[in-house]
């Protein structure tokens, strides 16, 4: 029986630069939401214009779990807005920032501030948090500002395996952004200033 070739240093080393380096990409979409409005608020009957631009509506997130994991978040991101103005006001029309603007009671735009995970642990079984932040504002319909705020939500689950791992990144996404987009609802709607412009006197 032939015995094995030995290994040279070097070639550990080079073997083990090839395990720690090389990675694939794997890109998913963020499935939208099917919420029409997030719970159980009645929209008051008023107009709302919501803004939406190409950095919030073509959104992607990157996180490296050993391979990197690619998230396109914008239908997600398009829809869970929709559902919180939906939330605020009986007709809502969306708009684009290039295109002639819509009248209505209110303007809001949201931008997403921040996405961000907690670090890599060792363990399959290690607790990991994602919050997404998205920031919004509020007009009314000559420009004048009446509300602006940073919402977060968050999403957690196990880090999981090699295996799981990026289907386990995805639940805590999707959690958290839905979790953003419901809070949103909530706050924007007890604002003061808000509140006056869509129930004046």
């Amino acid at each position: 029986m032939r015995a094995g070739l030995p290994i040279s240093d070097s070639s550990r080393w080079a073997m083990l630069w090839l395990l720690t380096t090389a990675s694939c990409t794997f890109t998913s979409r963020v499935p939208p939401f099917d919420a029409q409005v997030w719970g159980g608020s009645v929209p008051l009957p008023c107009r709302a214009v919501l803004t939406l631009d190409d950095a919030f509506v073509h959104y992607n997130y990157a996180i490296q779990l050993g391979d990197r994991y690619e998230y396109e978040m914008g239908d997600a991101l398009r829809s869970g807005a929709e559902a919180s103005v939906r939330s605020l006001c009986r007709d809502v029309v969306i708009n684009a920032p290039n295109a002639p603007p819509l009248m209505g009671d209110i303007v809001v735009t949201p931008r997403v501030a921040a996405v961000i995970t907690s670090p890599f642990q060792f363990g399959a079984h290690t607790e990991r948090v994602t919050t997404v932040s998205i920031e919004w504002t509020v007009r009314d319909a000559a420009g004048n500002l009446l509300w602006v705020g940073t919402i977060d939500g968050e999403g957690q689950s196990e880090q999981g395996g090699p295996f799981n791992r990026g289907s386990s990144a995805m639940k805590r996404l999707r959690a958290a952004t839905e979790q953003a987009f419901q809070n949103a609802s909530l706050r924007i709607r007890d604002s003061p200033d808000v509140q006056r412009r869509l129930h004046p006197g």
